[in-house]
């Protein structure tokens, strides 16, 4: 077996128990973008996937929302702690994970516009604490594919049937 053999079964086997991780905390069964919570974050780690996005990245998409978010606060459960999550899925994509649901809207935007004035690190700020939180311009670009990721996963998931979509110029 080639090294790229032995990576996939290592990612499929760490991909297999983030998963069951997920489900004991039953996380199909809170709702979310009209479906289960579960389903969107399978959906959020295969875009990230497909695109080739780094395992580390695919995996915190994965766990993007278990912290709650700003706008959702459904999917944050006490068994899924810092720790846990971190020896599911390595510490690099549990910082994505935490960071991506601690942050504000507000201060995500306006990190990711500092970065193109050639800002290396930016600071987000912690939703509940206000606490600022130091981010390089990795983690950030990371974000910015979480974020993508994520919104393309609930639109398509939301979007109304195309002959019911008011704005459609066809008749």
């Amino acid at each position: 077996m080639d090294v790229r053999g032995i990576k996939n079964e290592i990612t499929e086997a760490r991909f297999d128990d983030a998963v069951a991780l997920l489900r004991s905390v039953q996380c199909e069964m809170i709702g979310h973008s009209r479906g289960g919570l579960l389903d969107h974050l399978i959906g959020t780690y295969e875009l990230l996937k497909e695109w080739g996005t780094e395992e580390s990245v695919c995996l915190a998409g994965l766990f993007h929302s278990v912290y709650g978010t700003e706008t959702f606060r459904g999917g944050k459960d006490p068994l899924l702690t810092r720790n846990v999550v971190r020896s599911a899925i390595g510490a690099q994509a549990e910082r994505l994970a935490w960071l991506f649901g601690t942050k504000t809207n507000r201060s995500f935007w306006k990190a990711a516009r500092s970065l193109s004035n050639g800002e290396v690190r930016v600071d987000l700020e912690h939703r509940v604490t206000g606490e600022r939180l130091s981010c390089s311009k990795a983690e950030m670009i990371s974000l910015i594919s979480m974020v993508l990721a994520n919104a393309i996963e609930q639109g398509s998931r939301n979007a109304l049937p195309e002959r019911s979509n008011p704005l459609s110029l066809e008749r």
